[in-house]
Formats: structure tokens, sequence, C-alpha cells
């Protein structure tokens, strides 16, 4: 092995050097048994998420389409919904443990998902003060990304918090006609995601701008079937996160239960 700072390196002669707790025969095989019901019961649960993944995206793509059965749908262009502002300030080095909320263009795909209620990151009122504010229904686009096909992703903010902000690379749209969460579903869908691709500029990181949103069109169906729409996909959105929540507390729980098992804190009954 190396010295401090350096890499650690497992050697085969230090390898067959190594010791291990082993349990009777039987033991072994009923600790196995165990961890593999464990592990069955994570992959049922991945399976099951890559199902309902697949069916919420053909819910979005079905849900955000103009046709036949709901009449009155209309098609809009961002520019004729709303303003459009550019957001600005707030870098790594201005988060805080608490102060006032803040979204970085990074936290719309690191973070957030379709909405945002809740804020995790925090800058001073100083920092705040040079970056775009925010209100309840705002929509906000990341104005850069890594490929095209990413580019545009948006979130709406449907939080309560006094005040909030939002910081460079990002866009804003502003509007009070329509349903925000309706609006965040179908800005993400696959046929806005399509035109959002085209009005991307660059190669290595790829950007968007103001002036290309303006341009993004999308339908939009009567006030009481957006609000109606936007709960079905809230549902099936909600549905997803927790089965998520379910296999990662799974695998803490089969960790703790590994460690116990596998040095004999807990013994298993022959």
């Amino acid at each position: 092995p190396g010295g401090a700072g350096r890499n650690r390196v497992l050697d085969r002669k230090n390898f067959l050097h190594l010791q291990f707790i082993m349990p009777p025969v039987e033991e072994q095989k009923k600790i196995a048994k165990i961890l593999s019901a464990w592990d069955q019961a994570i992959e049922a649960l991945d399976n099951l998420i890559e199902i309902r993944t697949r069916r919420f995206k053909w819910l979005l793509k079905y849900l955000t389409s103009p046709h036949k059965a709901v009449k009155g749908w209309k098609e809009f262009s961002l520019g004729e919904m709303g303003d459009i502002s550019k957001g600005k300030g707030i870098t790594k080095e201005d988060l805080i443990e608490t102060g006032i909320p803040c979204i970085r263009y990074a936290d719309l795909y690191m973070q957030y998902d379709f909405v945002i209620h809740d804020i995790f990151c925090f800058v001073s009122s100083k920092a705040a003060s040079s970056a775009q504010s925010l209100q309840r229904g705002d929509i906000i686009f990341a104005g850069s990304g890594e490929t095209a096909e990413e580019i545009g992703k948006c979130a709406a903010y449907l939080g309560d918090h006094p005040k909030a902000v939002v910081g460079g690379d990002t866009l804003i749209l502003r509007q009070k006609r329509f349903d925000s969460n309706y609006l965040t579903y179908a800005l993400n869908s696959p046929a806005v995601n399509k035109q959002k691709s085209i009005f991307g500029h660059g190669h290595s990181v790829v950007h968007f701008y103001g002036h290309d949103l303006r341009k993004v069109r999308v339908f939009v169906p009567p006030t009481n079937d957006q609000t109606k729409i936007a709960h079905i996909l809230n549902l099936a959105k909600c549905e997803i996160d927790l089965l998520k929540q379910i296999v990662l507390r799974y695998g803490e729980q089969k960790q703790g239960l590994m460690q116990k098992l596998l040095t004999g804190k807990i013994r298993v009954k022959a």
C-alpha cells in the first residue's frame, strides 16, 4: 500500500492474507437467502418504476396533445403567453445554509422535476439583490445544457416563499392566463422538446435564448381541462417519486442488515 496521499493498491499477496468472519455453512445459506429476498424486492420495485415511468411518458405525450375527445384546444407561442426575462446573478460561491431561497440553472437538471414547491438552496440578501426575483406561477427554463435534446428543461415555481430568486443561465416565463402546472408538463413534452432542441446553439455547451423561447409553440386546452390534466400527471409523477423513495429506503435497510449479518452482530439460527 502507498503512503498518505497516494492511491492504495490491494495486491495479490495482501489479498490472500485478508481474514473474514465465517459462520457455519448452514447459517451462510440462510444469510444469503435473507439478503437475496431484499435484492428481489428491490428488483421488483425497480421494474415497477420502469413500467410506471413508461406509462407517465405516454400520458405526458397523450394528454398534452390536442385530440378530438376534447374541444377548444388552441396553439400559442410563448411570446404570446406572457413576458420572458433572463435570470441573473448567483454563483456556487454565493450559496449559504440559510437565507433567501434561490434556484440555479443546474438545479433544474439535478434537483427539480416539472414542479417546484420547496427550494433547497439559499443566498444572502446581498446576493439576492443582483438576482432575478421569482413569483408563484413563473416557469423557469435552463438556458444551457450539454446536449440540444435536454436544453430548455423547465419547472413551474408553485412555492409559497415570501421571497425567492433565480440565477443566471435561466429564462423565466411569467404569465397569468394559463395553469402553470399544466404548462410545465406541456413544455416538457416530446413535441415541445423537439422545438427547443432545434433552437439550441453551440456544441460542447448548448445555449438557449429568450428570442428563441418566444417562438416555441404549445397547445393548450380549456382552463378546466388544463387543471384536470395537471392533476392526472401530478398523481402519476408522485407515484413514481414514492416508489423511488421506497427503493432508496430498502437499499439503506439492506446495507444495515448486511453490516449486522456479515459481522455476526445478528446471528441466524441454522
